[in-house]
């Protein structure tokens, strides 16, 4: 791991109502060889959810644990089954919260704003922050500080 945000509580968005509160992060990496492309990186990330008890039987559904990947420099994918940058990483707050404080400069290769940007947009716009969880237990040596 390079940098790690703090972790976040947030409210659920969209799917099935009565979901727990989630707990949000953003961390930067460089991935192991054996999963040095962006679609090996998300065949990862999947195989690490499904470990974890993941399902995927409906969209948006509570989870135990949601894994995504947000960017990849500047490459743009469009796949059937990635997409790069994340579609809606500019939008969301319980992204944009924890990737600003570790990223703020990342540059959205397909609009040109930067996280920073994105972030104070959405502040602006009345958007819930998220909170940090001041009971979280995080690996503090890997803690951006």
């Amino acid at each position: 791991m390079l940098r790690t945000s703090r972790l976040y509580v947030t409210a659920p968005v969209g799917g099935p109502a009565g979901q727990p509160s989630y707990r949000n992060a953003v961390i930067r990496w460089r991935p192991p060889p054996e999963a040095a492309t962006p679609a090996r990186t998300l065949a990862a990330l999947h195989a690490i959810e499904a470990r974890h008890g993941r399902t995927r039987r409906v969209r948006n559904e509570a989870r135990t644990l949601d894994l995504d990947l947000l960017a990849w420099g500047d490459r743009i994918v469009r796949e059937p089954r990635l997409a790069l940058p994340h579609p809606r990483a500019l939008e969301r707050s319980f992204v944009l919260a924890p990737w600003a404080e570790i990223g703020p400069d990342h540059r959205d290769p397909l609009t040109g704003t930067t996280v920073a940007e994105a972030w104070a947009r959405l502040r602006a716009a009345g958007a819930e922050e998220p909170r940090p969880d001041p009971e979280a237990a995080w690996p503090p040596e890997a803690r951006v500080r």
